[in-house]
């Protein structure tokens, strides 16, 4: 993943006509592309990753809310339930990987799941 975004970060300088490095006081330092991605409106690979993993968790995965055993309301009672893995290789599974990626959403995003945030893309 860490190779594709580095050539993604590559071709947004190109797009944007900006350069890898650039002059700082006395010497080059290397420029930013948070705000080029901004600019045009682009996620980044890791964020494409991460999003088409809960996309496809919300509709296909099979876990349980937290709240869903408890009539008692609480901070996490919005999250999924995420089992324990000993394995690296477990982490990846679409029910362990989907379930810790929408966890850690901001809570507002988390209300809206069943919005077009997570259906229309």
């Amino acid at each position: 993943m860490e190779r594709v975004f580095v050539i993604q970060k590559e071709a947004v300088r190109y797009l944007a006509g900006k350069e890898k490095w650039v002059w700082v006081v006395d010497h080059f330092q290397p420029q930013s592309c948070v705000e080029i991605f901004k600019d045009l409106l682009l996620l980044t690979a890791p964020a494409c990753y991460i999003f088409e993993t809960i996309k496809f968790f919300l509709k296909f995965g099979k876990s349980a809310l937290v709240g869903e055993n408890t009539e008692r309301v609480t901070r996490q009672s919005s999250d999924f339930h995420v089992n324990f893995t000993r394995l690296r290789k477990s982490e990846k599974e679409i029910n362990h990987a989907g379930a810790t990626f929408f966890n850690k959403l901001p809570r507002e995003l988390k209300e809206k799941r069943n919005n077009k945030i997570f259906t229309n893309y």
